[in-house]
């Protein structure tokens, strides 16, 4: 990004935290801006409703987003959250290792499966 800025570009560069949790941007330019400005938009973001799937219920289920959770053995299970029919969101997992190649080569957002009341994803 330094090259392309010293180049007389812009750069934008995007910052991941907290778990995934929050998120930071920041722009940068040869030129100093007008103002700085620092905008923290958790408290709008909290107050949008969530529609929760309770722990234990069980259903047809589109992946939303998924990750691949390593121990010290390697990979150990997909965690994904997961949105039922009307967009309520909840989080199933699932220990099956021919999921673990497709998540990392392919993705597995927008598959569609089942949530078991146990909270396991089958795809």
């Amino acid at each position: 990004m330094v090259e392309r800025v010293r180049a007389g570009g812009l750069g934008l560069v995007h910052g991941n935290g907290g778990q995934g949790t929050k998120q930071s941007f920041a722009l940068y330019s040869t030129q100093p801006p007008d103002a700085f400005a620092r905008i923290d938009v958790q408290p709008e973001v909290d107050l949008d409703p969530r529609a929760v799937l309770a722990p234990d219920w069980a259903g047809p289920v589109t992946v939303d987003a998924a990750t691949l959770v390593y121990d010290r053995d390697g990979p150990s299970h997909v965690l994904a959250g997961v949105l039922d029919g009307s967009g309520a969101r909840g989080w199933a997992a699932s220990r099956d290792a021919e999921l673990f190649d497709e998540l990392t080569q392919e993705g597995l957002a927008g598959r569609t499966g089942r949530r078991t009341s146990e909270g396991d994803v089958e795809l």
